[in-house]
């Protein structure tokens, strides 16, 4: 059998995790493929999607394109140069079951090689190996203390000051602050580059800690990134490992802490929920607080050591990663080849990952298409900061100065505007919204129209939500060159200005009916109003049921002003289920300040995030508000709501590029200059 001649590529050089997954497919495959440049191959394997745009587009044509998701697949879908690799790319290689899941959700086929660690370098060792002892005499790491380890970098070279969020570095802060405040005996133990923010804040708050490693005002990646083997060392001192991530491909630490028969506690991400046993996964900090807790006084997490490493050391080899990728290549011919066509060609030409800050085109110049009966909405926002930010956006017109289409849903005039683009065939870009709440088969004229024009003549789709993908989707969709931009409120009127405190002592609750008819407000209600303890909470419903009895205050309020005004003088948010428009209350609710109570499994879930707490029935919504009561502050701390100047930036970058196709071009299709949806 002839060996297909593979060129592998997609490391960053920088020595951390894109480097040894490289390194290690490299090695599963060294028995499979002949290794090629990238001239001679049949075959691009890149282990990162951001390593496509560093070779030249044209090269890619005629080849096989094989490529790793090294994250989160909806994190990406929310970057625009994503949606320009989707139609290379004939094979997705998924790192974990959940990036396999979320790609099923759109309906996108993949293969699934999980990643890979070194058992033999990541370990046990024997109790009395020399290696421990020397490294707590070097740096003075104690023995009677609980040891808590942490050493995932915490803020970006360019902002040592600032914590990168999506590792969640103040939700470790958190954790560790409210175990310090119980009286338990922890200590943190710190290791790696960038760990500038937790070394400052652990500093600040009086929490024991020991850094491993040269502390150094400047970014320290060439002098802090540790051997694997010191790495080892780290992991059998602890008592335990824990990650805080909130979105992660891996990360590799779970692997290595398991391996080496580390405790290990982790956020419900990625790799985690493949290797840990549900006792070690947390979905707020007080989850970790209550579970490291009951491991220092008990030992709770002691039976999950063995199970956590035998996972690692029969799924996360590389002897077992070389069996899937032998599986993947046995079917390489029926991987399609790639065909890049001169207008993706152009839109790829000069492109970056990070393309949205660097990019050389000139601003272009907005058609925009929306609604004209006066809804107030999330793109009226967006046009106004485009307007600030220099940009010409005009509503509802079209002339020869215009360069692109900005189309908002299906609540726009569609024969007005098809027959103003006959005269200007624009590239457009359709914002699609999720479909309505009724069953497949029922769906509104609008919205079937709303699809049709979509498929025949938008070049990109902006959707507000990976919810709102899957939904779409789920009615037989699929949108043109998807992008996920999470949408936010107004921060003019949406903010945590002149906040009020309470006047009686109680906490202020609030639960907001984006849709009256959806779900049940008015058994919620009385609900609430039969268990609440008024003695400490007072509660509002919105948009509810008009029911003006009971101690529930019931309001209805229309205005964005409004809404803003009332949020402010609450302390905490509840997110109603059923409700198919909750995520927009609940975004203007957190960027108020107000943690948010949600159903687990809902809509709200990945969008509050840290910043509340996630209840599974009616009776443990009490026992949260409870809890959010007792920390409401740290929690309100964890927020953090879409910020409008990212949803801009990505609007701006979509705009600037499909800008850049001529207007008969359409994803390398001829449009027609004639439009044909039935209207």
């Amino acid at each position: 059998m002839n060996r297909p001649k593979v060129f592998l590529t997609g490391g960053d050089g920088g020595g951390w995790a894109l480097d040894d997954d490289l390194a290690l497919t490299r090695r599963a495959l060294a028995d499979r493929i002949d290794e090629a440049d990238l001239d001679a191959a049949d075959v691009i394997h890149c282990v990162c999607w951001e390593g496509l745009f560093k070779l030249p587009q044209e090269k890619l044509h005629g080849k096989r394109i094989i490529c790793h998701v090294p994250g989160e697949p909806f994190r990406y879908f929310a970057t625009p140069a994503h949606r320009l690799l989707m139609p290379l790319v004939g094979c997705w290689v998924n790192r974990s079951t959940l990036a396999v899941e979320e790609f099923a959700r759109i309906g996108v086929e993949t293969c699934y090689v999980p990643y890979t660690t070194d058992v033999d370098v990541f370990r046990p060792l024997p109790a009395d190996d020399p290696s421990l002892q020397a490294m707590r005499t070097q740096y003075g790491i104690p023995a009677d203390r609980y040891l808590i380890g942490s050493f995932h970098r915490d803020t970006e070279g360019g902002a040592l000051d600032r914590p990168k969020l999506v590792k969640g570095p103040d939700i470790f802060l958190e954790t560790v602050s409210l175990l310090h405040a119980q009286g338990r005996p922890v200590h943190v133990v710190l290791a790696g580059p960038r760990r500038h923010y937790v070394r400052a804040a652990l500093a600040e708050r009086g929490i024991p800690f020991t850094f491993v490693g040269d502390v150094q005002d400047g970014d320290d990646v060439k002098v802090n990134t540790l051997p694997r083997q010191t790495l080892n060392v780290l992991y059998n001192l602890l008592d335990v490992y824990v990650v805080s991530s909130r979105s992660e491909g891996g990360p590799q630490s779970v692997m290595e802490a398991a391996a080496a028969g580390c405790k290990i506690v982790s956020t419900p991400v990625a790799l985690a929920l493949d290797i840990l046993r549900p006792a070690c996964v947390y979905r707020s900090f007080l989850e970790a607080a209550d579970i490291l807790g009951q491991d220092i006084a008990s030992g709770v997490l002691d039976g999950t050591v063995q199970p956590n490493r035998e996972r690692v050391r029969t799924r996360h080899t590389w002897t077992y990663a070389a069996r899937r990728f032998s599986e993947l290549y046995d079917r390489l011919d029926t991987i399609r080849v790639c065909h890049v066509d001169e207008p993706i060609a152009r839109l790829c030409h000069g492109t970056t990952p990070n393309w949205m800050a660097t990019t050389r085109d000139p601003k272009p110049c907005v058609s925009r298409w929306a609604d004209s009966t006066g809804r107030e909405g999330f793109v009226d926002v967006l046009c106004n900061a485009l307007r600030e930010g220099g940009l010409t956006v005009d509503d509802n017109q079209l002339t020869d100065r215009h360069t692109v289409c900005l189309v908002d849903g299906y609540r726009f005039d569609m024969g007005v505007f098809l027959t103003a683009w006959r005269d200007h065939p624009l590239p457009i870009v359709h914002r699609l919204e999720a479909p309505c709440s009724c069953p497949r088969g029922f769906e509104s004229e609008r919205e079937v129209l709303a699809y049709a024009f979509n498929q025949q003549f938008a070049t990109a789709t902006i959707v507000p939500s990976a919810q709102a993908y899957e939904r779409i989707v789920e009615r037989g969709y699929q949108p043109v060159a998807p992008v996920i931009t999470h949408e936010t409120a107004d921060p003019a009127l949406f903010n945590e200005a002149n906040r009020t405190t309470t006047e009686d002592g109680r906490l202020r609750v609030i639960s907001i009916r984006t849709d009256p008819e959806a779900g049940c407000a008015s058994d919620f209600a009385g609900w609430m109003e039969q268990h609440l303890d008024w003695d400490r909470f007072a509660c509002t419903s919105v948009n509810g049921n008009e029911n003006r009895d009971g101690r529930i205050r019931r309001m209805v309020v229309k205005s964005p002003a409004e809404r803003a005004d009332l949020l402010r003088h609450h302390d905490i948010y509840i997110a109603s289920d059923g409700d198919p428009e909750q995520e927009v209350a609940v975004v203007e609710a957190m960027c108020c300040g107000l943690p948010v109570l949600y159903p687990i499994g809902g809509n709200c879930a990945a969008l509050v995030s840290h910043g509340g707490l996630g209840f599974t029935d009616r009776d443990d919504l009490l026992r949260q508000l409870d809890r959010a009561a007792a920390h409401l502050e740290a929690i309100r701390r964890l927020i953090t709501p879409p910020r409008l100047q990212d949803a801009v930036s990505r609007y701006l970058s979509i705009l600037r590029n499909v800008a850049r196709l001529a207007p008969d071009e359409r994803n390398g299709q001829t449009r027609k200059a004639v439009a044909t949806v039935t209207v």
